[in-house]
């Protein structure tokens, strides 16, 4: 991989934002547990805008802990969320089996978490 292409995948990366749509959302005050994932279909206009204004900031905070990564572990991550590749075809492509893969991915998955979990711990 040349340079320039590895410039554009992490500027996919960059762009891309990896979430569970099960995760809880916060800012509602109306006494109900909602998740992302209710927050993203709602109609145009249900949105609260402090939903909204946490909804960016937690992207924000899911980029640094993405950046935050080693590059190896951006490309792993790259490849199979924003590639689509399967576990196999990105072993392949790096010189790896593919429990290696997903030895990798679990433990970006635990970092990521930590990250996230260390912002919310502080806000």
């Amino acid at each position: 991989m040349d340079a320039d292409e590895l410039r554009e995948r992490l500027e996919e990366l960059e762009r891309a934002h990896v979430g569970s749509l099960n995760a809880p959302a916060r800012g509602s005050d109306d006494g109900f547990l909602h998740e992302v994932g209710e927050t993203v279909a709602a109609e145009p206009g249900d949105q609260d805008p402090e939903v909204a204004t946490l909804s960016a900031e937690r992207g924000r905070v899911f980029r640094s802990a993405i950046s935050s990564l080693s590059a190896r572990e951006q490309r792993v991550l790259a490849l199979v969320h924003v590639h689509h590749m399967a576990g196999a075809d990105v072993g392949r492509v790096l010189g790896v089996s593919e429990s290696r893969i997903s030895q990798i991915l679990s433990g970006v998955r635990a970092k990521l978490r930590d990250h996230i979990e260390a912002y919310d711990a502080v806000t």
